[in-house]
């Protein structure tokens, strides 16, 4: 797949979209298939035929979305494969990030939530392909970028958002 010219996510009226996947990310309609990258309740979108939530999110889930959802789980740190693409799911933080790319030997990542621009480039700088995905859940400002030292960094202690706790931070 080139990367430029067929990308792996699509923005839709439904929300991010992995055709070769067959799921959405964090869909804000219903959907046929969710992935859900954290368990806020705002990433939980009512209606949804089928679920996957990191296992630590599932009590949040299921109060939100009801004993008849169907919820599948994920723990950190394991990946499933999912027509082709491997999709794995995040502790908080950066260094979560980086130890789930480690895990799976990722070719290519796509940063949906945080500061993707900052951690991408990061990335880019220490020979991975990644892409900064822009969502309607985009929470850093341009202020914090600016001042995210990513360009300097030189070793992976010195990520972007290495331990940081906010599920909204660094996380993918």
């Amino acid at each position: 797949m080139n990367h430029d010219r067929d990308p792996l996510l699509t923005l839709t009226d439904s929300g991010l979209y992995c055709e070769p996947g067959d799921f959405f990310i964090d869909p804000w309609r219903p959907v046929d298939r969710a992935i859900i990258t954290h368990a806020h309740a705002d990433h939980l979108a009512w209606g949804c035929e089928q679920y996957l939530v990191a296992r630590d999110g599932l009590a949040v889930a299921r109060a939100r979305l009801g004993e008849t959802a169907t919820i599948a789980t994920l723990p950190f740190g394991e990946s499933i494969d999912r027509n082709g693409v491997k999709v794995s799911l995040t502790r908080p933080g950066t260094s979560g990030l980086l130890d789930a790319i480690d895990a799976t030997n990722a070719e290519a990542v796509w940063l949906t939530h945080g500061y993707t621009a900052v951690v991408a480039r990061w990335l880019g700088d220490h020979g991975r392909e990644a892409h900064a995905v822009a969502t309607r859940y985009e929470g850093e400002s341009e202020r914090e970028r600016a001042e995210t030292p990513a360009a300097e960094a030189t070793d992976r202690s010195a990520a972007p958002g290495v331990g940081e706790s906010n599920g909204d931070r660094g996380d993918a």
